[in-house]
Protein backbone atom coordinates (compact mmCIF):
# COMPACT_ATOMS: atom_id res chain seq x y z
CA UNK A 1 0.00 0.00 0.00
CA UNK A 2 2.64 2.61 0.68
CA UNK A 3 4.30 2.10 -2.76
CA UNK A 4 0.94 2.85 -4.14
CA UNK A 5 0.41 6.15 -2.33
CA UNK A 6 4.02 7.14 -3.21
CA UNK A 7 3.33 6.14 -7.34
CA UNK A 8 -0.13 8.50 -7.13
CA UNK A 9 1.70 10.90 -5.83
CA UNK A 10 4.42 11.13 -8.35
CA UNK A 11 1.93 11.12 -10.87
CA UNK A 12 -0.40 13.42 -10.21
CA UNK A 13 3.25 15.97 -9.27
CA UNK A 14 4.48 15.06 -13.04
CA UNK A 15 0.96 15.74 -14.43
CA UNK A 16 0.58 19.15 -12.45
CA UNK A 17 4.11 19.84 -13.36
CA UNK A 18 3.90 18.70 -17.10
CA UNK A 19 0.50 21.02 -17.20
CA UNK A 20 2.62 23.86 -16.38
CA UNK A 21 5.36 23.38 -18.80
CA UNK A 22 2.73 23.06 -21.56
CA UNK A 23 1.04 26.24 -20.20
CA UNK A 24 4.57 28.06 -20.62
CA UNK A 25 5.26 26.63 -23.68
CA UNK A 26 1.54 27.95 -25.26
CA UNK A 27 2.79 31.55 -24.02
CA UNK A 28 5.60 31.61 -25.05
CA UNK A 29 4.77 30.63 -28.47
CA UNK A 30 1.82 33.14 -28.43
CA UNK A 31 4.09 35.57 -27.49
CA UNK A 32 6.66 34.72 -30.40
CA UNK A 33 4.10 34.83 -33.14
CA UNK A 34 2.71 38.10 -31.79
CA UNK A 35 6.14 40.00 -31.83
CA UNK A 36 7.48 38.58 -35.29
CA UNK A 37 4.47 38.60 -36.80
CA UNK A 38 5.83 41.14 -39.99
CA UNK A 39 3.62 42.51 -43.08
CA UNK A 40 3.66 40.35 -46.11
CA UNK A 41 6.33 41.49 -48.19
CA UNK A 42 5.76 43.43 -51.28
CA UNK A 43 6.40 42.04 -55.09
CA UNK A 44 6.85 44.25 -58.13
CA UNK A 45 4.32 44.64 -60.21
CA UNK A 46 6.36 42.92 -63.23
CA UNK A 47 7.14 39.90 -60.62
CA UNK A 48 2.59 39.79 -60.54
CA UNK A 49 2.68 39.50 -64.26
CA UNK A 50 5.20 37.01 -64.81
CA UNK A 51 3.47 34.96 -62.03
CA UNK A 52 0.29 35.03 -63.98
CA UNK A 53 1.66 33.93 -66.96
CA UNK A 54 3.37 31.24 -65.42
CA UNK A 55 -0.26 30.41 -64.03
CA UNK A 56 -1.78 30.63 -67.60
CA UNK A 57 0.72 28.54 -69.18
CA UNK A 58 0.72 26.10 -66.20
CA UNK A 59 -2.97 25.89 -66.02
CA UNK A 60 -3.36 25.72 -70.21
CA UNK A 61 -1.31 22.42 -69.97
CA UNK A 62 -2.45 19.11 -71.94
CA UNK A 63 -2.19 15.89 -69.85
CA UNK A 64 0.60 14.94 -71.64
CA UNK A 65 1.78 18.26 -71.44
CA UNK A 66 1.93 18.05 -67.50
CA UNK A 67 3.91 14.73 -67.25
CA UNK A 68 7.08 16.76 -68.67
CA UNK A 69 9.31 18.69 -66.28
CA UNK A 70 8.20 22.28 -65.87
CA UNK A 71 11.60 23.79 -66.57
CA UNK A 72 12.26 21.24 -69.38
CA UNK A 73 8.42 22.69 -70.86
CA UNK A 74 9.21 26.15 -70.24
CA UNK A 75 12.46 25.52 -71.79
CA UNK A 76 10.82 23.98 -75.40
CA UNK A 77 8.64 26.82 -75.07
CA UNK A 78 11.12 29.06 -75.24
CA UNK A 79 13.38 27.14 -78.06
CA UNK A 80 9.77 27.27 -80.24
CA UNK A 81 9.58 31.40 -79.49
CA UNK A 82 6.37 30.79 -77.73
CA UNK A 83 4.61 34.21 -77.69
CA UNK A 84 3.25 33.53 -74.07
CA UNK A 85 7.03 33.66 -72.49
CA UNK A 86 7.44 37.58 -73.83
CA UNK A 87 5.92 38.91 -70.66
CA UNK A 88 8.95 36.91 -69.33
CA UNK A 89 11.95 37.66 -70.88
CA UNK A 90 11.12 41.35 -70.42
Amino acid sequence: MRLKSRRGSFVSSLCASGWRTVASAAVLAAAAVTATAAPPPQISDTAAQQMQVLSSIKAGKTSTQKKIDSRLFLGLLHQNKDARLAPLTS
